[in-house]
């Protein structure tokens, strides 16, 4: 019989589509709607202790165990273009996000969405690997 084939391989096509966000299926699970605007969260550390723990990776050097996740693409003293890739789905997908980055010592650190592919194959938009 070609009908369970053909069934199992359209379900998996299926599967891959949505998984990789090339179809999407507003079904409401499994994703959180929240309005736009600021969101804040209390945190007891003093302030410049937090903002040197948020900048040190896009201003000084990315650390080791974060460069799988964070690429600074253009660096400045108080402004940074950076990828952030975030892999989905056990690894075999990543969704990646480009964002400018500001820092106004001592209290603020400012995250402004640049571009957005969310689920993509592993190795686009720009990859950790690419040189720029």
């Amino acid at each position: 019989m070609v009908a369970g084939p053909a069934v199992g391989a359209i379900a998996g096509l299926g599967y891959y589509l949505l998984v990789s966000g090339k179809v999407t299926l507003g079904t409401g699970w499994g994703r959180r709607v929240r309005p736009l605007g600021r969101s804040s969260v209390p945190i007891t550390a003093p302030a410049a202790t937090l903002f040197d723990v948020i900048a040190a990776p896009c201003l000084g050097r990315t650390p080791r165990a974060m460069a799988a996740h964070l690429r600074v693409i253009a660096p400045g003293t108080n402004m940074v273009l950076a990828g952030h890739y975030t892999p989905v789905h056990h690894g075999r997908l990543t969704g990646t996000t480009l964002e400018t980055v500001t820092f106004d010592r001592p209290g603020r650190a400012g995250f402004r969405l640049a571009a957005a592919r969310c689920l993509t194959s592993a190795g686009s938009f720009p990859s950790p690997s690419t040189t720029v």
